[in-house]
């Protein structure tokens, strides 16, 4: 793909430069301490308006209700802020006229998708790390047995996750030329797989196995992952790639 570096670093300033990178890193900050919160005082806190009445319903304030609250609100507010952010990626340039311009630069139309995509999964990565790194230290405060290790498990299997849903959202915006239908149709596809996530065999072979997975494994239990995620990012890459090649033929 000739012009990918350049088109990289242009998508990469774009994203540190403008609300993309603040939002993202804004949006894992917050729900960390958001979490945190609701782990710790969510328990009083329910007790103290309801009183006494369900206090064997509410769970204890612990690292464990903490965690659970962490995959919880990525699999919610995150995913949403991942899809939205990327809704525009490529359909924004098309709608804006601004696509003109790479036919007129030494660049691979198709390679301005892909360019969307990576710096959009570093920006997802790098706020997701700055995320756990937070909750991680508010949550040893709270709770000084807190383990790592099913805090880690439980995050990279939700990155894992996200990077499908932004190569499928990249995708779709190089296919059509309008922003709200390339996440519209995203976020239609997120619900489908989490209502459709409780089949245990379609969780066990496709995709859908990895839209509960975070929560599995943040309570300690166990999860085979390997065929979900293998055809999660190939469904991501063949979403990525159509979109690229539809963009690549496009009349701009």
């Amino acid at each position: 793909m000739i012009g990918f570096p350049a088109l990289f670093h242009t998508e990469l300033n774009a994203a540190r430069r403008t609300w993309l990178g603040r939002i993202m890193l804004g949006v894992f900050l917050a729900l960390a301490v958001m979490s945190v919160l609701i782990g710790r005082f969510g328990p009083e806190f329910v007790e103290a308006v309801i009183g006494d009445t369900y206090a064997g319903v509410v769970p204890a304030a612990s690292w464990a209700e903490t965690y659970a609250q962490w995959t919880k609100n990525l699999a919610q507010l995150a995913m949403i802020a991942v899809i939205v952010s990327a809704g525009g990626s490529t359909a924004s340039l098309v709608s804006s006229g601004r696509a003109r311009l790479l036919a007129v630069r030494p660049v691979d139309r198709s390679a301005q998708p892909m360019a969307a995509f990576a710096a959009r999964a570093l920006v997802l990565a790098v706020g997701c790390i700055c995320g756990v790194a937070l909750l991680y230290g508010l949550t040893r405060l709270a709770f000084a047995d807190a383990p790592l290790r099913q805090l880690l498990l439980a995050s990279a299997a939700w990155v894992v996750t996200a990077l499908v849903f932004l190569a499928l959202t990249c995708g779709l915006s190089a296919a059509v030329t309008s922003p709200g239908v390339a996440t519209g149709c995203s976020l239609g596809c997120y619900v489908l797989c989490a209502a459709l996530s409780g089949f245990t065999t379609l969780a066990k072979y496709t995709p859908l196995g990895l839209v509960g997975a975070p929560n599995t494994l943040a309570g300690g239990g166990t999860v085979a992952l390997a065929v979900p995620a293998l055809t999660g990012l190939l469904v991501g890459c063949c979403a990525l790639a159509l979109g690229a090649r539809t963009f690549a033929r496009r009349e701009l």
